[in-house]
């Protein structure tokens, strides 16, 4: 598939969708969904949006909510 900037604008500003996703869906690698993105200038996600937006989508699951630590792990 050859991707168009609206198509890319429309999949990862507006639907906030990841680059993995974005691939899988249309059969390629994220590596060319982020080499046309890069071709057009449009700006990626900063790890911690990535983050956020995967934890308020479902896809990944917090690393310490709701988990017990001891004192000597806190400190």
């Amino acid at each position: 598939m050859i991707y168009t900037k609206i198509f890319l604008e429309q999949e990862y500003l507006q639907k906030q969708k990841p680059l993995k996703q974005i691939g899988k869906e249309n059969k390629t690698s994220a590596k060319t969904v982020h080499k046309y993105m890069k071709k057009f200038g449009i700006p990626r996600r900063s790890f911690q949006e990535s983050q956020q937006l995967a934890l308020k989508n479902g896809r990944a699951t917090h690393p310490t909510k709701g988990k017990k630590r001891n004192i000597k792990t806190k400190v």
